[in-house]
């Protein structure tokens, strides 16, 4: 608004208005030079702790002069973002999988664990879940196996079907109740100590009547066969 309107509008004369009129432009001088000088304190204040921690991130940077990062987050953010260290890029490794040494290594984990399996007392389904699991490879060896030719042979020969863990398990349950209880094998108690709460296949029904009726027979098989890990 110019100054004589202003001059008219207070009744006032023009000397009066314009001593006010330059007080006011001096005292608006002064906060700007006010603001100037803090704002370059704190810029000065930023740079010096990027110098003296240059190996820290942002975050890291935030936490040694919280005060600091706070001032220039809400009054100099363009600034902040311009000299604040860069977030480091990642750099992309070409990691090419040795196969054939990952196989000899699978291997050798894969027979041991077989062998360990196929040694416990109560019998356990020796299938490639099982083994991988216990090798701590499930992935690598429900998805990855025909990149592992020498380990997949391997397990070929040594998997059990079903029906072959099933009749392990009554071989197992049979010779448990003669040995523990010296009593009568009887059909439902096998079936319950095998664990088969289903049906079985008819190759599995075949194996359970031969061995029930060996034992009944008074014929104490002592298996010395071992299996070939």
């Amino acid at each position: 608004m110019e100054l004589l309107r202003i001059e008219q509008i207070l009744d006032c004369d023009y000397a009066t208005v314009k001593k006010y009129a330059n007080k006011q432009k001096v005292n608006q001088l002064e906060q700007n030079s006010s603001v100037s000088i803090i704002k370059s304190q704190k810029e000065k204040g930023w740079i010096s702790l990027l110098k003296r921690y240059p190996n820290l991130t942002i975050t890291q940077l935030r936490k040694e002069a919280p005060a600091l990062y706070a001032w220039h987050y809400r009054n100099n953010r363009e600034w902040l973002k311009e000299h604040s260290p860069k977030a480091p890029t990642k750099s992309i490794i070409n990691k090419r999988v040795d196969w054939e040494k990952r196989d000899l290594e699978v291997l050798d984990q894969v027979k041991r664990v077989v062998e360990e399996l196929y040694a416990i007392e109560k019998p356990v389904y020796v299938n490639k879940s099982r083994i991988g699991k216990t090798i701590g490879q499930l992935s690598l060896i429900e998805k990855l196996l025909d990149k592992l030719p020498k380990t997949k042979a391997y397990l070929e020969k040594k998997l059990e079907t079903r029906e072959q863990y099933q009749i392990r398990r009554i071989k197992w349950a049979c010779k448990k109740l003669y040995l523990d209880n010296q009593e009568q094998i009887v059909e439902w108690k096998v079936r319950r100590l095998a664990g088969f709460r289903d049906s079985v296949s008819v190759q599995v029904e075949n194996a359970l009547s031969n061995e029930i009726r060996f034992y009944q027979q008074g014929e104490m098989r002592i298996e010395t066969k071992t299996m070939d890990i």
